[in-house]
């Protein structure tokens, strides 16, 4: 198995260009951070690997619509869509599970996914109340519609051989952490240098 470079070009997407979406950011799950920062030590020495930073940690619930292919009526409209339908939703807990090493990133899954895919279909609800589902845009992973609900670690950012990945990660010995999930955020999330970043994140409570 070889390991290829996560950061290639996107359709439509160029530097700068800014999509509304929503994640879950992990701020204040500092049990989380301790194990993701275990895991980018091990690595920290692969000169291929982009180690993602506290700030922009985060869970890819849901790519919408470029920034600027939204008024601010819609995006305003939206926000008010997910509210509601996040209202209806209780906070949940997940655990983190084994890590996984992917082509293209290192990544935490995190289960059960039944709670997770509820609560993105509450959010892809109140945004299909808004803008029609021809006009999201899907976000690497999305493309089929399935849904893997993770948290990356590092991502590769240039081809080489995985061997030196494995070998460093089987050293580990790893203890799931409990996530306690209450809100979601809708940000504008951007992808420049080496890195998924964002700005104007509006976090949305969970209810129930």
């Amino acid at each position: 198995m070889t390991v290829v470079n996560h950061w290639t070009e996107l359709p439509r997407w160029s530097p700068g260009r800014a999509l509304y979406s929503c994640y879950l950011t992990f701020a204040g799950h500092p049990a989380l951070h301790q194990l993701i920062d275990t895991y980018q030590t091990a690595l920290a020495d692969l000169p291929n690997l982009d180690l993602i930073l506290p700030q922009w940690r985060h869970m890819t619930i849901q790519g919408i619509t470029f920034t600027d292919e939204l008024t601010e009526k819609e995006m305003s409209a939206i926000e008010a869509a997910v509210r509601k339908e996040l209202s209806h939703v209780p906070p949940l807990t997940v655990w983190t599970e084994p890590e996984i090493l992917a082509s293209d990133s290192v990544y935490i899954p995190v289960g059960p996914i039944e709670p997770l895919t509820q609560l993105r279909e509450a959010i892809r609800a109140g945004v299909f109340s808004v803008v029609d589902e021809s006009r999201l845009y899907a976000l690497p992973g999305q493309e089929t519609g399935e849904f893997e609900p993770h948290v990356s670690v590092a991502y590769v950012n240039a081809d080489g051989p995985a061997e030196p990945f494995r070998t460093r990660l089987a050293a580990l010995e790893i203890e799931p952490v409990e996530l306690r999930i209450t809100e979601a955020s809708l940000i504008a999330l951007t992808k420049d240098d080496h890195k998924w970043s964002w700005t104007r994140e509006v976090p949305v409570p969970l209810g129930g």
